[in-house]
């Protein structure tokens, strides 16, 4: 009788160790954070120069209003829906806008795309993270992730933000504001002197460094270990 192949022995499922299981908490916890710290703290800082129309107002009154000189809004992505209101009342109709056609937008919403592209990497470092030990793989998207929010923050501020600060784009032009009314009341509103990216975005940054360091020190710690016991056996 002929004998039956026997199957290869199947490697044993490595049991988790304190250890591992410490590393899949801390970084679960810091990904599952991110997102808050995204959507809530502040995203965006934007200063205004309303020195138009505080030279107007004091050549009218004959007095100094140092107070209408600079004034900064700092907003969060729970804020969009005021803001788009905002907009609304100079023409832009959240229901019927197609934000691609406003040229002047474009970098922003380009930089957007890869801070999402960010974002979604998050979350599957958090299904790595939870079913599989297999920390070279985290390494890769954790910095994939980073790597994605400094090209997002270069657009951002070189493509979108330079323009508007230096003045090569107005307020009218980059709301693409047709009326009379709206173009007068965006010109002694004042400029734009400064737009910059705010906690929100570097929350989402420097988790994703965090934890492309955090596992890339583990990785080193368990390749030390290995080595170890391979001395030891020897």
């Amino acid at each position: 009788m002929s004998k039956e192949k026997q199957p290869k022995n199947l490697k044993k499922k490595e049991k988790l160790t304190g250890f591992d299981i410490m590393y899949k908490v801390v970084t679960i916890v810091l990904i599952v954070a991110m997102f808050p710290l995204f959507y809530f703290t502040n995203f965006v800082y934007i200063q205004m120069d309303h020195t138009q129309i505080a030279d107007l107002w004091g050549s009218i009154t004959q007095t100094e209003t140092p107070e209408l000189g600079i004034t900064y809004e700092e907003l969060s992505l729970s804020e969009l829906p005021e803001l788009i209101d905002v907009l609304s009342s100079f023409g832009i109709s959240d229901s019927s806008v197609n934000i691609w056609s406003y040229e002047h937008f474009r970098p922003a919403i380009v930089a957007a795309g890869f801070l999402a592209l960010a974002l979604v990497i998050g979350l599957v470092i958090v299904g790595f993270a939870i079913f599989s030990k297999k920390l070279k793989v985290i390494i890769s998207l954790s910095a994939a992730g980073f790597v994605s929010t400094i090209i997002s923050l270069g657009i951002f501020n070189e493509a979108f933000a330079k323009p508007i600060i230096d003045g090569t784009v107005s307020l009218t032009e980059l709301l693409k504001v047709d009326n009379i009314i709206g173009s007068l009341a965006l010109q002694y509103i004042g400029e734009i002197s400064a737009i910059s990216l705010r906690e929100a975005f570097f929350s989402v940054m420097f988790i994703l460094l965090s934890i492309c360091l955090w596992s890339l020190c583990v990785l080193l710690v368990n390749a030390s270990e290995e080595n170890e016991k391979k001395q030891l056996k020897k």
